[in-house]
């Protein structure tokens, strides 16, 4: 059995949940941060377009030991970006 590819991750669920369920509609972006492989992307899915991504376990940090750990791309459609 091949392990799973967390190379692309789709943040899916609005949710801001850690509960280490990868599982499609269970994605929240802290898990995506988490799971993602060094170099690999987060999507957002189209779905998620009209909402606001909720931080209810606090405020994710991306420090400077974090960025250089590991790098990943964040990638969301021109239509999901608000100005």
């Amino acid at each position: 059995m091949e392990p799973p590819d967390f190379s692309t991750l789709t943040v899916d669920s609005l949710v801001d949940d850690n509960d280490g369920d990868l599982t499609p509609g269970d994605i929240s972006f802290r898990e995506a941060l988490k799971a993602v492989e060094a170099g690999g992307t987060i999507e957002f899915s189209e779905s998620l377009a009209t909402g606001d991504v909720g931080f209810g376990q606090g405020v994710i940090k991306l420090s400077s030991e974090c960025l250089t750990a590991r790098s990943i791309t964040t990638a969301a459609t021109a239509s999901m970006l608000t100005a």
